[in-house]
């Protein structure tokens, strides 16, 4: 009897404690933690890039070679492909962070990401490159 009452025992704590991290897992999905699919700028990456290159300029008095480094910021992209709370996670200067925040805040609706084929609030995480790219040393053969 002892052992059928540790066995119960021992059964009703797996299953209190799976059905605690499964509560956990579906609120972390209903927060936009994890998600199946990943949202997407309309055109994918290459257009994304094009957008940032055309929308996130510094003013032109500055010089070009001076701004070289990343701004990177996090934003929600709800279920209807829109955007809100743009935040900056780690600035490059005042002036290149708030460029970045005002192209984020603009940008076009983003095709949503996806929990079980159904469009979901999802948080993302984005660098925003400025400056010219690294030169590649030529290797000689």
């Amino acid at each position: 009897m002892k052992k059928l009452m540790l066995h119960l025992f021992a059964t009703i704590a797996i299953i209190s404690i799976s059905k605690n991290v499964v509560g956990q897992i579906d609120s972390i999905r209903e927060l936009g933690f994890v998600v199946e699919e990943q949202p997407t700028f309309p055109g994918g990456d290459e257009a994304r890039i094009k957008y940032f290159h055309e929308h996130a300029k510094p003013p032109n008095s500055w010089i070009s070679d001076s701004i070289n480094g990343k701004v990177f910021v996090t934003f929600m992209v709800k279920s209807d492909g829109t955007i809100s709370n743009a935040k900056i996670l780690r600035g490059l200067n005042p002036v290149l962070d708030s460029i970045t925040l005002n192209a984020i805040n603009v940008m076009p609706k983003w095709n949503p990401a996806k929990q079980r084929g159904v469009p979901v609030d999802c948080r993302f995480n984005l660098p925003v490159k400025f400056g010219n790219p690294p030169e590649t040393k030529k290797r000689f053969p």
